[in-house]
């Protein structure tokens, strides 16, 4: 199974939402964050698309109390 076909049937998505809501961001203040399109962070919450490799890294970054094999978990 390839890593990005992994995040897309772990609960990435569902975590990633939710560290949006908990912090209080709107998907356009997130998506301007991590200097992507709105339309990413809306792909990504619902399972349409996976992150980069580099969204996944300033994910992380953004979220300082997070690791990326936190997010990876099942």
């Amino acid at each position: 199974m390839k890593a990005m076909d992994f995040i897309k049937e772990s609960g990435f998505s569902d975590k990633f939402l939710a560290l949006r809501r908990s912090s209080g961001m709107t998907q356009q203040e997130l998506a301007d964050q991590l200097e992507v399109q709105k339309g990413v962070i809306s792909r990504i919450e619902r399972k349409a698309q996976n992150p980069s490799e580099e969204l996944l890294k300033k994910i992380v970054e953004n979220f300082e109390d997070i690791s990326l094999v936190w997010l990876m978990e099942t």
